[in-house]
């Protein structure tokens, strides 16, 4: 059971089946929201010690970019830069 990882049960059950990783190079898996108050279900290959994290690897989709109107190419004509609050600049 991981605890502190998600604030409501819509959290952890939208990501349920995701990769779990741990500072100390374990691997698992999230199994499921357990309750209503953020808890999560987690199976690991080894045995887990207290002062291990858990880590939950997001990505952000990026899509590439449409065709340039100006010059008529398509894709790479365009940049886009994302500064460190992931909104674009």
């Amino acid at each position: 059971v991981i605890r502190g990882m998600f604030t409501f049960d819509s959290d952890a059950q939208a990501l349920s089946g995701a990769r779990l990783t741990t500072k100390l190079g374990r691997k698992g898996e999230l199994i499921g929201a357990l309750g209503t108050h953020g808890l999560a279900k987690c199976v690991f290959g080894e045995a887990m010690t207290h002062d291990d994290t858990v880590c939950l690897t997001l990505y952000r989709r990026v899509f590439p970019p449409g065709p340039d109107s100006a010059s008529g190419r398509s894709g790479g004509g365009a940049e886009c830069q994302v500064d460190s609050d992931g909104d674009e600049a």
